[in-house]
């Protein structure tokens, strides 16, 4: 996993959760320029401080259009990118009230604590591109996630919902995103059967010659 956070001034939950994770963890701080995404199977962008670059912002699209999956943390940027868009909101609301999807073993509402920052969290309005994942006090997203669950959006920082265990529930999604596969018994089955219809047929033709 690649874990990209460009600062915190309290204390990074996200960092926590993904400690606990199991996945081993390369963080950066800067862009991902250095990076070839499609060598992780989950990238996290923490995006704490500036705005985000149009490089990097191309690059997550080429890797979730790839198949990837990706965490993003803003205080309301997310634009740009072309699987999951949402319109800004409210700036600064301080609950979260996490829906089910996310919410196993989370006490919800939580609070959007602000150690410091200027703008630390922002309202979202999702479009049909997107599903409300939790809501801001107003009634307005606060985590969105694309239709299929690829991409998932937090609009605050990773220092301010003190909750390990939402990003947790966030990131073992993914295991749930790809579609059932088919068990493996079953193509050797069918082939099998193939094997034993082409027999059956064989041994018809032999009895036939030898009459």
């Amino acid at each position: 996993m690649l874990y990209r956070n460009d600062g915190n001034i309290g204390t990074d939950y996200m960092a926590q959760a993904l400690a606990a994770s199991g996945y081993g963890v390369t963080t950066i701080s800067g862009d991902l320029s250095t990076f070839d995404l499609n060598d992780f199977d989950i990238v996290v962008y923490a995006n704490q401080t500036f705005g985000m670059s149009g490089y990097d912002i191309d690059q997550i699209n080429n890797y979730v259009s790839a198949g990837g999956h990706t965490i993003i943390h803003d205080f309301g940027g997310f634009g740009g990118f072309d699987l999951l868009q949402v319109d800004p909101g409210i700036s600064n609301p301080e609950s979260v009230t996490v829906g089910p999807m996310f919410g196993a073993g989370v006490v919800s509402p939580l609070a959007v604590v602000n150690p410091g920052w200027g703008g630390f969290s922002m309202g979202m309005i999702a479009n049909a591109q997107g599903v409300v994942a939790a809501t801001f006090e107003n009634g307005e997203a606060a985590i969105v996630t694309s239709l299929y669950g690829q991409m998932i959006f937090n609009s605050f920082l990773t220092d301010t919902v003190a909750s390990p265990q939402l990003y947790l529930n966030e990131l073992h999604s993914f295991t749930q995103v790809a579609q059932t596969p088919i068990p493996a018994a079953l193509p050797l089955f069918a082939t099998a059967l193939a094997g034993f219809g082409f027999m059956a047929r064989r041994r018809k033709q032999l009895d036939a010659d030898a009459a």
